[in-house]
């Protein structure tokens, strides 16, 4: 009877019947498709088009690629940086550093608590060693505006004005048509209206110097 004592003899034991060579190939394969991967996400990044000026903003990545970046065991290092009002993530990868954006957005995104972001970088990333640089935070320096906010309402502020109008022009209609005020016109006479307004458009427009 052999002793199946070492850890390359047990290794060994549970290889499938094509043996070592076979083996070997499929980790090679492997490590082979973590590099493609890896490669194939750095030109996504690169080739991304720019979103406006960031001259003033470090140098970021969106969320669902650095998944993918961790997906591919890609991701070298991980620091949790301080910042005014919260807390930031910056990943490494090959020669690269950048920040974790915010979603739909061109900033850093902000964790508000330390453990929050802590546990993105260890359930998400997958990174159970990381560091932390508090040098810049200021818990008090708290920044809940959004760069699409004040947009947002003004278009917000817009529609309603608009609906306002639109609803008062309604109404002040159904209260000339019930005082008399206002004149019904049949569909046939407004149809003779707009069948002159239509040759008289045409006539401008042969008219035109060319």
């Amino acid at each position: 009877m052999v002793l199946l004592n070492s850890r390359r003899t047990r290794r060994a034991h549970h290889l499938p019947p094509e043996g070592y060579a076979h083996h070997s190939q499929r980790r090679r394969a492997g490590r082979l498709c973590r590099i493609i991967r890896y490669f194939c996400i750095e030109l996504l990044i690169w080739s991304k088009p720019a979103m406006g000026s960031t001259a003033a903003l470090p140098d970021i990545v969106d969320g669902r690629t650095a998944e993918r970046l961790a997906e591919g065991q890609a991701i070298q290092a991980a620091t949790i940086l301080g910042r005014p009002g919260g807390w930031a993530v910056r990943i490494r990868y090959g020669s690269t550093e950048r920040v974790i954006a915010a979603q739909r957005s061109r900033r850093p995104r902000l964790w508000r608590n330390l453990n929050t972001a802590a546990a993105y970088v260890r359930d998400t990333l997958g990174m159970a060693r990381f560091d932390v640089d508090a040098t810049a935070h200021d818990p008090g320096a708290v920044d809940r505006s959004r760069p699409d906010t004040a947009e947002r309402q003004r278009r917000a502020h817009e529609a309603a004005e608009h609906d306002r109008w639109f609803r008062a022009e309604v109404q002040k209609t159904l209260d000339g048509i019930a005082d008399g005020s206002v004149r019904l016109i049949e569909e046939e006479e407004w149809r003779r209206i707009a069948e002159a307004r239509r040759a008289e458009l045409l006539r401008s427009i042969a008219e035109r110097p060319r």
